[in-house]
């Protein structure tokens, strides 16, 4: 359908050149004189040439665009290259670029449609750049460049859509943080541990009685010949600095500084040499499994870059997968935009937590999320409340675990 009527298009246009040539030849044949014949004879020329660009291969030209991709992160300014190739130079006096951004930077940023105008004549190759300004995180998909093509007295005009495709992946900005180990509430003395603690058993501290359930290998015998009584040896525990980030999606105004947030402390525990698990669920489910290094920096970045903010239900549902599949003896940092009494509740039974209620500026708190922050610093629990500003020292109120 579009070609039929790009062809009755062009086939009308030649129609009106033709009449607006034959109307200049009947006003020079019927008036006469010097004016009338060198209207005439000086529109032949644009008429003739208007006639050729309604003949003019556009398909001839090749499209291509150069982006650079490398290590793109939210906010950076990227350059576009939009080179053109053709085969036969015929003149084009006038060239208009446009190349048609994806919704996904035009939605969320400042980003305006990109549209420049060239004078190619015979230029085989026509190069052009252009900047986009302040890239918003995620996956970017360019699909079309339009160019418009026209005579100097615009009385025709063309237009092309050339398709090329060209993937963008924007990974997510951060700052620089310093990163503390939680310490535990068990530490603390908040709450009795039923939990089995694990220790060191090649640093030995110290002896004391033995209790019931005590290994045998943790019998020390030489205090046993010495007093003739069970003694056990007593360890250096080792406390895990394993860190397991869950991920708030739920739909808000503020998840874009929470992402932000995540890569921040991604970079900063992983910097620390601890290991590092995301858990994120939305309309998909993602658990990266604990794990160190650089590898498992890309991992995450790569998976915060395409991450989006669409979690349909409540965030209860998904705090109680997380018990059933974590262990409570690893830290966790809970990256939140609300909060909630339950959410207190639930994770109470944790050895580490960490609540971090990410807000934008001048965004004020409800009643429930003030109630549920007092119940969780009754609970030994650490909660802040972030604002961009203050990322940077997230952890600065952790005393060294």
């Amino acid at each position: 359908m579009k070609k039929w009527k790009q062809a009755f298009k062009i086939a009308f246009k030649g129609i009106l050149l033709i009449i607006l040539l034959a109307s200049t030849f009947a006003y020079a044949m019927f008036q006469g004189g010097f004016v009338s014949w060198f209207l005439f004879y000086s529109f032949i020329p644009f008429a003739l040439y208007s006639f050729l660009l309604l003949l003019y291969p556009f398909r001839d030209f090749k499209v291509e665009r150069i982006i650079d991709r490398s290590n793109v992160k939210a906010g950076d300014h990227v350059p576009v290259t939009i080179r053109m190739t053709r085969s036969f130079p015929f003149p084009l006096f006038y060239m208009v670029v446009e190349d048609i951004l994806p919704s996904s930077i035009t939605d969320h940023s400042e980003c305006k449609p990109v549209k420049k105008i060239i004078f190619p004549w015979f230029r085989k190759t026509i190069e052009l750049s252009y900047l986009i300004n302040h890239i918003p995180r995620g996956e970017h998909l360019f699909r079309v460049v339009r160019c418009t093509i026209g005579d100097p007295l615009q009385l025709i005009e063309r237009e092309k859509m050339f398709s090329y495709e060209s993937h963008l992946l924007v990974y997510p900005s951060y700052v620089e943080i310093v990163y503390r180990p939680l310490e535990s509430r068990y530490d603390q003395g908040m709450v009795h541990s039923t939990l089995r603690i694990q220790r060191d058993t090649s640093l030995v501290t110290g002896v004391r009685e033995y209790q019931p359930g005590d290994r045998v290998s943790w019998i020390h015998w030489k205090a046993f010949a010495k007093k003739n009584e069970l003694m056990t040896k007593e360890f250096e525990e080792k406390r895990s600095h394993d860190v397991w980030l869950l991920l708030n999606r739920e739909q808000s105004e503020a998840f874009e500084l929470l992402v932000k947030f995540a890569a921040s402390v991604t970079r900063a525990v992983l910097k620390h040499g601890a290991q590092l698990g995301v858990y994120s669920v939305g309309e998909e489910y993602t658990i990266l499994p604990l794990n160190g290094g650089d590898e498992q920096k890309q991992k995450v970045f790569y998976h915060l870059a395409k991450v989006k903010d669409n979690f349909p239900d409540s965030f209860q549902q998904v705090i109680r997968s997380f018990q059933q599949e974590v262990p409570t003896t690893v830290s966790v940092l809970i990256l939140t935009t609300s909060m909630t009494p339950f959410m207190i509740k639930e994770f109470h039974r944790f050895t580490s937590v960490g609540v971090f209620l990410i807000k934008r500026d001048g965004e004020p708190l409800k009643r429930e999320e003030k109630i549920a922050m007092n119940e969780a610093k009754l609970k030994g629990m650490l909660v802040k409340v972030l604002r961009e500003h203050d990322f940077s020292h997230a952890f600065a109120e952790v005393k060294n675990a």
